[in-house]
């Protein structure tokens, strides 16, 4: 049995890059591996298993935009209220976490 990561673009369907390994790496390890294939020009539609600070983190240096599925239960604070109903908010990190210049990671 294996995991597989893939981007694919979602217009064509076209597969541009995958990774895959033993099932017992886990998805979010395998995308990690993909990131540097992202660049300032692209959106990267994920699952909610990608919202967590750590990936995140890696994942905004790539300088592409992301729509992540946030899970049900998870409540992030409305800074700011947007027209179309959408808010700013924010995603700290994670508690006891004393990462070298972690910072609040702006979302809407």
């Amino acid at each position: 049995m294996a995991n597989i990561v893939v981007l694919v673009e979602a217009g064509t369907h076209v597969i541009f890059d995958a990774t895959l390994e033993r099932y017992t790496t886990g998805e979010t390890t395998l995308a990690k591996a993909l990131l540097p294939r992202l660049d300032p020009t692209m959106l990267c539609v994920l699952d909610r298993a990608y919202i967590g600070y750590p990936w995140l983190q890696a994942a905004k240096t790539t300088g592409a935009d992301f729509v992540i599925r946030v899970r049900g239960n998870m409540k992030l604070p409305v800074c700011k209220e947007l027209e179309d109903g959408s808010y700013l908010s924010y995603l700290s990190p994670p508690k006891g976490v004393h990462w070298h210049g972690a910072r609040a990671i702006r979302v809407r």
